[in-house]
């Protein structure tokens, strides 16, 4: 059982990650700033059940953040309507850059594409 949760948002300069996986009776936490060196906790719960309780209850949190599961990478799982928006939201982004116009619409549409494309640069 694993799961990887981003959160993007370009107002607060936030594009962090938060990773887990239960293997056994272990819970492996990892989090950080997308693109840099993960942070890594090991939870020693002692069996499976305890370990999925407490991965189950961690991303509850984590969602209530306003967390949302992405992936760690692009890979064949991507949707064509996804790759499609994407491309629909770089036609919003590029003419916004070219103007240097960064109002809302050019916010709403970069949180949009960070959420569908994880970047390894992160934001800074």
């Amino acid at each position: 059982m694993e799961i990887y949760l981003v959160f993007v948002d370009a107002i607060q300069n936030s594009n962090k990650f938060w990773a887990a996986i239960v293997e056994d009776g272990n819970l492996t936490v990892q989090w950080g700033r997308v693109g840099y060196q993960a942070q890594t906790k090991v939870h020693t719960l002692g069996n499976h059940q305890r370990a999925v309780s407490k991965f189950n209850n961690l991303v509850a949190e984590k969602k209530a953040k306003g967390y949302s599961e992405s992936q760690p990478e692009i890979d064949a799982s991507r949707s064509v309507a996804d790759i499609r928006r994407a491309i629909q939201l770089l036609n919003i982004l590029r003419p916004a850059v070219a103007l240097q116009n960064f109002g809302d619409t050019y916010i709403s549409a970069l949180n949009e594409y960070l959420k569908i494309v994880p970047h390894l640069w992160g934001c800074r």
